[in-house]
Parts: C-alpha cells; sequence; structure tokens
C-alpha cells in the first residue's frame, strides 16, 4: 500500500496534467479493472481481487508512452522523468508484489 501511494503520488500529477484529469482518470479505473481480471484468470485461486498496483502500472505504462513518443520529437525528455526511475519502480513494485 506505502510503495503504491508513493509512486501515484510522485508520477500520478504528472500523468494528469499530461493527459488531463478525465483521461487521467479513465486511465487509471480501466489498468486497475484490466489488472484485477488478469489477476482472476491467472491467480492461482481464480479469486477476484481488489488492489491498486494494476492502476499504477497503467499509470506508469501510460507515462513511459508518453515520454517514447515525444522523446523522438524533441531533445531533452518533456516531463523532466528519467526513464531509469520509471523502471526501477516498476522493478519495486513487481518484486514487492511477489512476496
Amino acid at each position: 500500500l506505502l510503495i503504491n501511494s508513493l509512486t501515484l503520488k510522485n508520477y500520478g500529477p504528472e500523468v494528469e496534467k499530461i493527459f488531463g484529469p478525465i483521461r487521467f482518470f479513465v486511465i487509471y479505473f480501466l489498468s486497475g479493472f484490466a489488472g484485477n481480471l488478469v489477476g482472476l484468470w491467472y491467480g492461482p485461486y481464480h479469486q477476484m481481487s481488489l488492489g491498486a498496483s494494476g492502476a499504477i502500472f497503467g499509470v506508469i505504462g501510460a507515462l513511459l508512452a508518453h515520454i517514447y513518443r515525444t522523446e523522438n520529437k524533441v531533445t531533452v525528455n518533456p516531463t523532466g522523468i528519467s526513464v531509469n526511475s520509471l523502471l526501477f519502480t516498476i522493478g519495486i513494485n513487481v518484486l514487492y508484489g511477489m512476496q
């Protein structure tokens, strides 16, 4: 919960600024829904879960996609967020989620 909260606090405002509040909500909601469906289908007990990790990965994925799309057009990353920090955050979330 703490890692998800910190991730959302660090990257959420930037994603909301880039995509707008409505698109941010759609990204967050659909990513969370899809993440929980994947957990239902591929989880060991095929049971519903309620978590925000899928939504967090969706927010980071949207930010990575934006950086990738705009990086080829400008010389400086417009968000000021390094791809390495995003990949590190993904790694921490994956490792924490495996516990």
